[in-house]
């Protein structure tokens, strides 16, 4: 009997032991299993998550074999603790991260889902601290198809799920990317034409999906080392490598709170070809400063005028790179004229032009050194009508130059004005003429690219980033409203779309909504085929430190 009874003991401890160790599906420990036994890598970026992520082909939809799937259908924000352990060993590039829709018919609300998404995204930043995290919305669902009920039937808390998923990004500082309003129809569930149960997607789902998360697959580069970001940096690509100095932020206590501006003199740099290895801190500019022109000549860059903690600047430095070293050496340039900062520059062979911006003398002026720095600066036709403050100034490298939007500042008698077109000045002929108006918005309305950015590329003038015309105008003019400085970031509107003005036909083409376009006090570059948004301000005082990739091709 004592023999029975004991068998029987041992029966139940091994199916105990047997039902802890089994805590999923059965195949959800064939692909975990997998998973242990698959090389991860330092240049790796992997797609984490349940069926939907399960069902992809990544590496065919981005024709790219570093983009792998780790998705396991089924999974939980339980299951992909447990074993994102493994995953992490090879310290992955990069983690796109969807889970939680099958933690609702667990029972579980929106802050529960939201806490295990919170502790994968916290075990990430423990075990590999060097992997940039993209935690993705979850789709909407359909109850529409009756299928998947325990999914489906609960399709309203979605929103508040990735309100909560939001949230975490945020307080993270970690890339959110918003799917959910790409699938969503009128009536907040899931668009038919991409799902035939309501819950899984479709081929056309898939590729939509890829669409949206391309521009965080291509070249992107980890965040810039200043926590808070920075507003007004000098940046430029010198050779392969990407260098941002200077530059201004809140860092203690917000604008809004009657936070004091900081200014910085830090010049960072990252290796193009080896963006894994993260940024480089090169070394010291000789004082603060932000709100300046950058102008590249050859592998030289340089940083004019701007301020700093004691006001307006006439200072100007020369940047060199030694790249074989990754040091930079600084050479100061000769002085302004006078103190110019919000101002904007560019060149055109080897001579460096800069104008518009807050002066001394409150004149229109347009200056010009050569880069061999043979002379002193020379003072051209100003440009004319209103100042023009934070403008854009960009030339074809030939006879022209192109001012760009900006503001001139209320004064007792005056409004603000902002203007909304394109200046030309003809370097031969030494006049300004009026070129073009910028497009309306997609509202209709003017635009200032008050704050804007921009590149010359193939004869194409590429702008970007910038503030609202209307709210702008009216917060400079003291008409904005009670609380302006505390609304939501969706609130100023800032410039989410990219424009294209070609040269030669004189002919605009507008790219809609495209993400993380949306700055003001930003740096536009190029390198490759892919334009970079670095740094800036999503609101008034609040800044980012994301860089922004945004594929031209």
């Amino acid at each position: 009997m004592k023999k029975i009874v004991f068998v029987i003991l041992l029966i139940l401890c091994s199916i105990s032991i047997f039902s802890q160790e089994r805590k999923y599906s059965t195949y959800y420990y064939q692909r975990a299993t997998l998973f242990e036994t698959l090389n991860v890598t330092s240049d790796d970026i992997l797609f984490i998550g349940n069926s939907i992520t399960d069902g992809a082909e990544w590496f065919e939809l981005f024709d790219n074999p570093k983009v792998k799937n780790r998705g396991i259908s089924g999974d939980t924000t339980y299951g992909v603790y447990d074993r994102i352990s493994t995953l992490l060993k090879g310290h992955p590039q990069k983690i796109f991260l969807m889970i939680g829709i099958n933690n609702v018919p667990l029972g579980e609300d929106a802050q529960t889902i939201a806490r295990g998404i919170y502790k994968i995204v916290n075990k990430i930043k423990l075990e590999s601290p060097t992997t940039k995290i993209y935690l993705q919305s979850v789709l909407p669902v359909n109850p529409d198809l009756n299928m998947f009920n325990g999914h489906t039937s609960r399709w309203k808390m979605i929103p508040d799920i990735n309100k909560a998923i939001k949230n975490i990004a945020e307080s993270e500082n970690i890339e959110y990317i918003d799917l959910y309003s790409h699938f969503v129809n009128n009536e907040g569930k899931l668009d038919l034409k991409y799902t035939n149960d309501g819950l899984h997607l479709l081929g056309q789902g898939y590729l939509l999906w890829k669409d949206i998360v391309k521009p965080y697959i291509a070249n992107s580069i980890p965040n810039h080392p200043i926590p808070h970001g920075v507003s007004a940096p000098f940046a430029g690509v010198i050779n392969d490598w990407m260098i941002v100095a200077g530059g201004c932020n809140f860092p203690d206590i917000p604008a809004a709170k009657g936070g004091k501006k900081v200014y910085y003199s830090e010049i960072y740099a990252i290796n193009m070809k080896e963006k894994s290895k993260g940024w480089k801190l090169l070394g010291q500019l000789p004082q603060n400063m932000a709100y300046g022109a950058t102008v590249l000549i050859g592998d030289d860059m340089c940083l004019i005028g701007g301020e700093n903690e004691n006001g307006k600047l006439n200072s100007a430095y020369k940047i060199s790179m030694d790249c074989e070293a990754g040091k930079v050496h600084i050479e100061t340039l000769p002085s302004l004229p006078e103190c110019i900062t919000n101002l904007s520059g560019t060149a055109v062979g080897n001579d460096i032009y800069i104008t518009g911006g807050i002066t001394e003398t409150d004149r229109n002026s347009l200056y010009r050194i050569s880069a061999l720095l043979s002379g002193k600066w020379e003072k051209l036709t100003s440009y004319p009508g209103n100042k023009r403050i934070q403008s854009i100034l960009l030339s074809n490298g030939k006879n022209e130059l192109y001012l760009i939007g900006g503001f001139q500042s209320p004064s007792k008698k005056k409004e603000a004005v902002l203007s909304d077109d394109i200046l030309c000045y003809n370097v031969d002929k030494r006049s300004w003429k009026r070129l073009i108006d910028l497009p309306l918005d997609e509202n209709g309305e003017k635009r200032c690219l008050v704050g804007g950015s921009g590149i010359v590329h193939n004869d194409m003038l590429i702008l970007t980033g910038g503030v609202n015309y209307t709210i702008f105008k009216n917060a400079i003019n003291g008409k904005a409203p009670e609380g302006y400085l505390e609304k939501p970031v969706e609130w100023y509107k800032f410039n989410d779309d990219v424009l294209f003005f070609n040269l030669k036909e004189r002919t605009w083409n507008v790219v809609k909504e495209v993400d993380g376009a949306a700055k003001a006090g930003g740096v536009l570059l190029m390198y490759e085929d892919c334009l970079y948004m670095i740094c800036g301000e999503t609101k008034p005082g609040i800044r980012t430190n994301k860089i922004i990739t945004i594929p031209l091709f």
